[in-house]
């Protein structure tokens, strides 16, 4: 039965306050033990194009047109407005830290905590309205709590605090709840200013979860759920025909603004022509999807989670048996606990809010399949209703060791939830380990054998890293000729890295064929098409890749020194050491050699073959006694390696240097490269 207080104040924060503050330094402590091991957890996947790759995350200095950069940082879309609150959280840790991953999984175990506590703040409400005084005094600080402990130390959430891009998904379930608290406070406030005020922050709070993520347009649904199933004020409010029509209006105002402004999902997420899957099977295969995903909420043992997993796609609804019996269970849970939205106010309430919340990720758009972050924000309210029953449990249990069983089956679940949120984040502790555990239990993953042959290639492994990569072609990847396209780039690279770069350039032109703008694969064919001479096809490649500093070396092998020098000045970050240095190194080749060494002095400090370029303009220059002073600050700050590296081979990737000149005028300065100081171990 639900008891509305619309009619007077809810006040918890001056009630008991030294209760609130335990109960945020417990969540504090218990969160803190299983995510302790995440502090050094690397980049993985979608950290690269988001954070390391994109450019204009990396706030320099602290000025309203670099934080404007921030807003438009779509990875896919350089200068679209993109996730600006997301963002620019992100963009606040490069300013701190820069590529350092502790900093943001700091910031990410913080939103986590802090979810967390407003989700206990927004329990103490929803209990208070919906159990009898009594009953509340006596057992909503403990309901709360256990629901918030439940929620944030359950191991799916590790893929959403732990994977450092997930901050989105994050935010967006933190400025949701957030907003959620100040409608409960907005409804249930005893003065017009307070009301006022509350609902101002809620509407703050809707757009800066919109501002997040995309997936917080539901938001304004949430709203009328718990006004529905709570509060009921609704009927008073859309008696009168002038009321129904400024709320349906103020609601579609909410719902174009978020579209508008923050989403750009909805309408490309209907086209499918990228996808392996189709509408229909996406469709089929969603109550199947939705009810492991509560299989993995209930049951989040360690080895069932990975960041990819084998899900059917089935293309009609008798293709796979599991597809009637879980659309069936989906339909029978949202009716029935919509019929007894009243007498089971909140397992009602959790049930409607966990599918309501899925409705945009887990339904008709094209976005993959699966992913277990994507439960964070949906799943905030499940553990509600158990805690209620936990606690009713306690309330009824008449002999001590009846209640004595109930608490150590509390305990043990908390200890369960928080070993295996440990044990789980163990598994993020590097690529490889990633990477190994996804294709252990997503062995049809085209992404999973793609990344772990990559890190076997950081190994040094070819063998592994090319048996993977051609497994990878046959496998399942949710869009059209990636796992075809990646798997040829990764054979490509292995035999890059074999020195038969013709073969290598052959097999990432066909990777380029199944994915004509793949990046990587593009840069890899211009790389290796230098390693063999074949520069003017080089430069082809390059038309569209808007890459000026590759155009600018490549250039300066064809001997194009003024071109070169225009690409150079171009370039985004003319101030970085290869820019600076290739300026010099273009000025040098048109006999500008004072202009030259005054670029070419800047980038040496930075760069062993900045300097040794530098020595052969002053040699160029005839000055000798510049290169001799040169040559010798050179060897004290760089090691035997550094040095003999770019003097030994001969580089087409690089700026190109003239190693016959400068050769043996470092070795007669170094009195023989046994003298040049001894590379660190």
């Amino acid at each position: 039965m639900v008891h509305s207080c619309c009619d007077r104040e809810v006040s918890l924060y001056t009630a008991r306050p030294n209760l609130l503050f335990s109960s945020f330094f417990w969540l504090v402590i218990v969160l803190s033990i299983p995510y302790s091991n995440t502090l050094h957890v690397p980049w993985l996947l979608d950290d690269q194009p988001n954070i390391l790759d994109n450019t204009a995350v990396h706030l320099q200095q602290f000025s309203w047109s670099e934080i404007k950069k921030t807003f438009y940082a779509n990875p896919d879309s350089p200068g679209q407005f993109y996730r600006p609150v997301a963002v620019f959280s992100l963009a606040l840790n490069w300013f701190v830290g820069q590529d350092n991953p502790v900093g943001y999984h700091v910031v990410n175990l913080c939103i986590h905590i802090l979810t967390a506590f407003f989700l206990y703040l927004a329990c103490l409400y929803l209990v208070q309205l919906s159990l009898p005084p009594e009953t509340f005094n006596r057992s909503g600080q403990f309901i709360a709590l256990l629901t918030a402990l439940l929620w944030a130390i359950n191991p799916i959430q590790t893929q959403a605090v732990t994977y450092i891009v997930q901050r989105m998904a994050a935010l967006a379930a933190l400025f949701s709840i957030i907003g959620i608290l100040f409608f409960l406070k907005a409804r249930t406030a005893a003065s017009v200013q307070k009301r006022v005020f509350s609902g101002l922050c809620c509407l703050v709070s809707f757009f800066m979860a919109l501002g997040s993520k995309e997936n917080a347009i539901l938001f304004p649904f949430s709203l009328l759920l718990i006004d529905r199933i709570f509060l009921k004020s609704y009927r008073k409010i859309l008696r009168n025909d002038r009321n129904k029509k400024i709320f349906v209006l103020f609601f579609l105002f909410l719902l174009i603004a978020g579209y508008n402004f923050f989403s750009g999902i909805c309408i490309p997420g209907l086209s499918y022509g990228h996808r392996t899957f189709t509408l229909t099977q996406r469709v089929l295969a969603s109550p199947y999807i939705l009810l492991f995903y509560l299989s993995l909420i209930f049951f989040p043992s360690a080895g069932r989670l990975s960041i990819e997993h084998d899900i059917l796609l089935p293309s009609s609804l008798f293709t796979h048996w599991t597809t009637v019996p879980s659309l069936a269970i989906g339909i029978f849970f949202i009716f029935y606990f919509f019929h007894l939205r009243v007498k089971k106010s909140l397992f009602s309430f959790a049930i409607l809010f966990y599918f309501l919340n899925h409705s945009v990720e887990s339904t008709v758009l094209h976005l993959e399949p699966f992913f277990e972050h994507r439960n964070y924000l949906p799943s905030l309210f499940l553990f509600l209703p158990i805690a209620a029953w936990i606690a009713a449990l306690l309330d009824i249990a008449q002999k001590k060791y009846v209640h004595a069983a109930v608490v150590a089956v509390s305990i043990s679940i908390l200890i369960f939830f928080g070993i295996n949120a440990y044990i789980r984040n163990q598994v993020w502790a590097s690529a490889m380990s990633i990477w190994q555990d996804a294709l252990n239990k997503a062995p049809k993953s085209s992404r999973a054998a793609i990344n772990l042959a990559s890190e076997y290639i950081k190994l040094g492994d070819t063998k592994n890293a090319l048996m993977l990569s051609k497994q990878a072609y046959d496998l399942w990847h949710p869009t059209k000729n990636y796992a075809q396209g990646l798997s040829l780039n990764g054979q490509g690279v292995v035999a890059d890295i074999k020195n038969d770069h013709y073969n290598a350039s052959q097999l990432f032109k066909q990777s380029l064929e199944f994915l004509p703008n793949h990046r990587e694969a593009k840069n890899n064919l211009i790389l290796s098409l230098c390693k063999q001479h074949r520069f003017e096809e080089a430069l082809r490649y390059l038309e569209n890749h808007s890459n000026p500093r590759r155009e600018g070396i490549i250039l300066l092998w064809l001997g194009q020194a003024e071109k070169s020098l225009e690409k150079f000045r171009s370039a985004s970050e003319i101030l970085e050491v290869e820019n600076v240095t290739g300026m010099g190194k273009a000025l040098s080749m048109l006999g500008q050699y004072e202009q030259a060494d005054f670029y070419l002095e800047q980038a040496a400090p930075f760069s062993p073959l900045s300097s040794l370029i530098r020595i052969e303009n002053l040699l160029r220059a005839e000055k000798l006694e510049d290169a001799e002073r040169v040559t010798l600050n050179m060897l004290r700050a760089y090691s035997a390696h550094a040095v003999f590296q770019h003097l030994s081979i001969e580089d087409m990737t690089r700026i190109p240097l003239d190693i016959k000149i400068v050769r043996p005028f470092v070795f007669k300065e170094a009195g023989g490269i046994s003298t040049i100081k001894p590379a660190s171990n």
